[in-house]
């Protein structure tokens, strides 16, 4: 019977001719060259084998971890750009976010502004509506 191995490596371009990476849900980040990851060598010998991904350890820990937890970064910068679900609360986070469908696009920053706006516009209408209060009072 044939060796099966699952085997720890680094990513580099002079140990095998380039491996195939496993794709999760379609999901596409290639490990970036030096990354430690886990390779599944088929039966045929170590020159063949699937790049299953990064994985967790002691020297690279998650940024988060428990129950009910979820998080994926975009970035390979930890913490830059990443999707987290963490006590009951759905966080995006990245130097920029836009939303785009069939209907149009905009940015966070825009939602932003706007709630500043309408914060100025209600103050203003308080202002106003206590201006109007002391006119009618002598009226």
């Amino acid at each position: 019977m044939a060796e099966k191995y699952i085997r720890i490596g680094k990513i580099s371009n002079a140990v095998t001719a380039p491996f195939p990476l496993l794709s999760f849900n379609d999901e596409y980040k290639m490990p970036k060259i030096g990354e430690e990851v886990a390779v599944l060598h088929l039966s045929n010998g170590t020159a063949n084998g699937i790049i299953l991904g990064p994985y967790w350890n002691i020297a690279k820990p998650p940024a988060v971890s428990g129950e009910n937890v979820f998080r994926k970064e975009f970035s390979k910068t930890p913490g830059q750009a990443y999707v987290q679900f963490k006590d009951g609360t759905v966080e995006y986070r990245g130097p920029a976010i836009r939303y785009v469908c069939a209907s149009g696009t905009f940015t966070a920053a825009q939602v932003l502004k706007l709630f500043d706006r309408v914060g100025a516009l209600e103050k203003a209408n308080k202002e106003l509506t206590s201006r109007l209060s002391e006119v009618e009072k002598k009226v």
